[in-house]
């Protein structure tokens, strides 16, 4: 029974020998295996180094001893072009110690000529180990990118606190360039590292109380100066005598997350003050109703001399000021609704300056001109007010 190799559809062999007896007896022994063979034939040294140069081969078989070549420098060839492709001695000159030498410089079997009953077994064992190391590859590489391009950083450390492993974001995290100029900058300890001083003895003895930490925040200190918040999660790999071999780990930059937080602290103080503050303004706008009516009503009774109705008129004046304020207070705390209406602005210039005079002392002189073709406005009279007197201040 034969079936298809699983790339090509045969399995393609790079044979070197120089006997076309021999040759016909590796084909021949081949053929009780499992495959589809395609052979490409080299018998010279040029013929075996162009043919694997320009073609990609399941499996090598190689004699060991040809005419100004050998297999060792086959062999030597092969791991320097095609490392990965399984190569089989098969020779009836190769001694053992020879051959043994061929198995540490990377040769995959060697069988001898006399015994080629075990060249099938061995091929089987070749291709095997052959597809055992390129899935083992595939695993590698693949995990090798998910550690290369992980947006956390990931890391080793000895207890001690010297970086064994890490990976780009780690050093990115920690201000460096590449993951060498990380382990180099940070020596042989990461205890400056960590910010107030002692916290990485802290969370030493947290992992050693418990074997992990999970998400601890702490501050680091990056190569430029600059203080970054951290989120940490580490657990201790332990060696064959159940002592801490090392530490793994993971650190996550949450600065940005820190700087939302307290933000948004801000925000819930803000809103607490302004409730507050629409709560006493709304209470001082029920006292300064009654002011301002039974003012208004005095101003409109006549019944004053013009001294006292100044000085009254200059109350109510104040008492609308207040108004205002505390209509300002409940705008802020999202109390009260926007007052539009039509107003003079130099009306209200011309209000406001009468109270400043007095805040802002005799020593301070103040001359306004005023244009008098001005047009009128539809807005706050409050928050127009509100403007002016941040000029002054």
């Amino acid at each position: 029974m034969t079936t298809t190799h699983p790339f090509t559809g045969a399995l393609r062999i790079l044979h070197l020998e120089d006997s076309e007896t021999d040759r016909t007896l590796v084909q021949r022994a081949l053929r009780k295996g499992e495959w589809l063979c395609e052979f490409r034939l080299a018998a010279t040294r040029e013929e075996y180094e162009i043919a694997l140069s320009c073609q990609t081969f399941d499996l090598i078989i190689s004699d060991f001893t040809l005419p100004a070549y050998d297999g060792a420098s086959a062999l030597e060839f092969a791991q320097r072009v095609a490392p990965t492709v399984p190569f089989l001695l098969v020779s009836g000159t190769v001694g053992e110690e020879r051959a043994v030498e061929s198995l540490k410089n990377g040769a995959t079997d060697y069988v001898l000529k006399g015994h080629l009953e075990r060249l099938v077994p061995a091929v089987k064992r070749a291709l095997r180990e052959a597809e055992e190391r390129r899935r083992r590859s595939e695993a590698e590489a693949k995990y090798r990118s998910i550690f290369e391009n992980a947006p956390e950083g990931i890391y080793q450390a000895t207890p001690e606190g010297r970086i064994l492993v890490a990976n780009p974001s780690m050093a990115r995290i920690c201000g460096y360039g590449s993951e060498e100029e990380l382990i180099a900058g940070l020596g042989e300890s990461t205890a400056g590292f960590y910010l107030p001083d002692g916290r990485r003895a802290e969370l030493q003895l947290l992992l050693a109380a418990h074997g992990r930490i999970s998400g601890v925040e702490s501050q680091i200190r990056r190569s430029d100066g600059a203080v970054t918040w951290v989120s940490e999660s580490a657990h201790v790999v332990k060696d064959a005598q159940g002592g801490t071999a090392y530490y793994e780990g993971t650190l996550t930059d949450i600065t940005q997350r820190k700087r939302l937080e307290a933000q948004l602290q801000q925000a819930q103080k803000m809103e607490a003050i302004g409730q507050l503050a629409g709560g006493v303004a709304h209470d001082f706008n029920n006292t300064l109703t009654v002011i301002n009516g039974y003012s208004r009503l005095l101003l409109d009774s006549g019944q004053l001399n013009d001294g006292v109705t100044e000085q009254l008129r200059q109350i109510y004046a104040a008492g609308m000021r207040a108004a205002n304020l505390t209509r300002q207070l409940l705008l802020f705390s999202r109390k009260h609704a926007i007052n539009k209406q039509v107003i003079d602005l130099n009306g209200t210039i011309t209000e406001l300056i009468k109270m400043l005079g007095r805040l802002i002392g005799e020593h301070i002189s103040l001359k306004v001109n005023l244009a008098q073709d001005l047009p009128t406005l539809h807005a706050d009279a409050g928050m127009i007010e509100k403007i002016h007197q941040n000029l002054f201040n």
